[in-house]
């Protein structure tokens, strides 16, 4: 049943990811004008799709790298 959870709300995340590229689509074709402007939008758009895919990334489990990551701790031994 936890699976089933999972699913759909990462479905109902893909459709408001979807919606809102769209939106950022609709909005540079038709109301940016400027170079200076341009930029400052672009780069904000590029922090908010670099913000969503922290959050992504930070969702997802990578068992090969959580390994690499437990198998550097380095153990001491007292004599």
């Amino acid at each position: 049943m936890m699976i089933w959870i999972q699913i759909i709300s990462w479905l109902v995340a893909a459709l408001v990811i979807v919606i809102n590229g769209y939106l950022l689509l609709e909005f540079f074709s038709s109301e940016v004008n400027g170079a200076v402007f341009a930029t400052v939008v672009c780069v904000l758009t590029a922090a908010y799709v670099a913000f969503v895919l922290y959050l992504i990334s930070r969702a997802i489990t990578y068992t090969p790298w959580q390994r690499l990551t437990r198998s550097k701790t380095v153990a001491t031994t007292v004599n």
